[in-house]
């Protein structure tokens, strides 16, 4: 996972620039009870997105990422920002599995299935590990997740996406292997990019993301001692995951 994006975050943003961001945002508040006067550590923040829209609440939000190409989109991005929303957000470069802070912070977001990158148990166990001791007491840690039961329900198949905007053309074939045995797919993206307003040239590469989907007996293990598990949704509602849901969202409280 160490360099995975590097590549990836100069076209993150084209890639996702239809998602619902402001929604996603606005269901994740809903379901913590809102946001205001909290302090929000965002654990895997890619360009930023998500954090500026807590920022829009909460009282303070500190994005980390793993990628420093991901970190300085996001401060470019913070850069723009008005009403004064750019004091209220920080990014640093920092790991899902190790971060520290002196700060204590009231709720804990990993969002887009960055838990799902933690593909080993010792990876797993140092993600519950660094949101624990990043929260305070009583605090709230909230992901979303790919659900064992829909994976496995409707396993994934290839895809080829195109975006075009004003100044890229992409496309990105996504090949997945799934490792049943890890509870691991392999997604290959096969990606090639025209640069539209400058002379650069066109330029393909590949990356692999392995992720880990995951089942409800894991989550209680991996959270014991640590956390209890509030909620768990079907992403977006307010029902049970079942076999038909690919994405879930699982709330715990720090004890």
């Amino acid at each position: 996972m160490n360099n995975v994006f590097q590549r990836y975050a100069e076209i993150y943003d084209a890639i996702y620039q239809n998602k619902e961001y402001a929604s996603e945002s606005a269901y994740v508040s809903e379901i913590l009870g809102g946001l205001q006067g909290k302090k929000l550590l965002d654990v895997g923040c890619g360009t930023g997105r998500y954090s500026e829209i807590f920022a829009t609440e909460a009282d303070y939000v500190h994005g980390i990422d793993m990628s420093q190409e991901m970190v300085d989109i996001a401060n470019s991005r913070k850069s723009k920002l008005r009403n004064g929303l750019d004091r209220k957000i920080h990014y640093e470069v920092g790991d899902a599995r190790t971060f520290e802070s002196d700060k204590k912070f009231d709720v804990v977001c990993s969002m887009f299935h960055v838990i799902n990158y933690q593909t080993t148990n010792e990876q797993l166990d140092a993600f519950f590990k660094t949101s624990f001791n990043a929260l305070k007491p009583e605090g709230l840690l909230i992901f979303d997740f790919w659900h064992g039961p829909g994976v496995l329900n409707d396993k994934p198949v290839p895809r080829t996406v195109e975006i075009n905007t004003d100044s890229l053309e992409i496309v990105r074939n996504a090949t997945p292997n799934l490792r049943m045995e890890e509870n691991c797919v392999d997604v290959t993206y096969d990606v090639k990019v025209k640069y539209l307003d400058s002379s650069e040239e066109a330029t393909n590469f590949s990356e692999t993301h392995s992720m880990r989907y995951l089942f409800t007996p894991e989550l209680k293990f991996f959270a014991k001692d640590k956390f209890s598990i509030e909620q768990t949704y079907a992403w977006r509602t307010r029902t049970d995951p079942s076999e038909r849901d690919w994405s879930a969202v699982c709330v715990m409280r720090r004890l």
